[in-house]
């Protein structure tokens, strides 16, 4: 097992169907949407039917956890995977600019109304990424 921060330089990412393993966490998660930056991953929660938790690995921090949103959820808690890509486009979307920001200071203002959300990895909820093994369907 690590015991440090997974080096996410060398590890293989893991791809749409695939299960991963993380050293903090005893059960297996589905990989259900992949974009160029991060991950979302879900599984299903302890004691609880029907109900899915996810959390979404950043690969250029290092780090994986929730959506920074009131109640760190996503959509109706379903997690389809094409809700999960609408989340991820959410999530690589903060690495830009807003248009309207760019637009707003090109013409010289200091205030702006945002035209989308501006979606990271939860700080309060975040952990190091720990990958202990990735799990491909066979």
């Amino acid at each position: 097992m690590c015991t440090g921060m997974t080096d996410t330089t060398t590890v293989a990412r893991p791809t749409e169907g695939d299960r991963v393993k993380f050293d903090d966490d005893r059960f297996l998660w589905d990989v259900v949407a992949v974009s160029e930056h991060f991950t979302a991953l879900t599984r299903k929660a302890p004691f609880r039917r029907n109900t899915l938790w996810y959390t979404v690995i950043d690969w250029e921090q290092g780090i994986r956890g929730p959506a920074n949103l009131v109640g760190t959820g996503w959509g109706d808690g379903t997690y389809t995977a094409a809700q999960c890509r609408e989340m991820l486009v959410e999530f690589e979307n903060h690495l830009t600019d807003d248009p309207a920001a760019v637009e707003a200071r090109a013409a010289g203002l200091t205030r702006w109304k945002a035209s989308r959300n501006d979606v990271e990895v939860s700080h309060r909820h975040r952990v190091p990424l720990r990958i202990a093994r990735i799990v491909h369907p066979a």
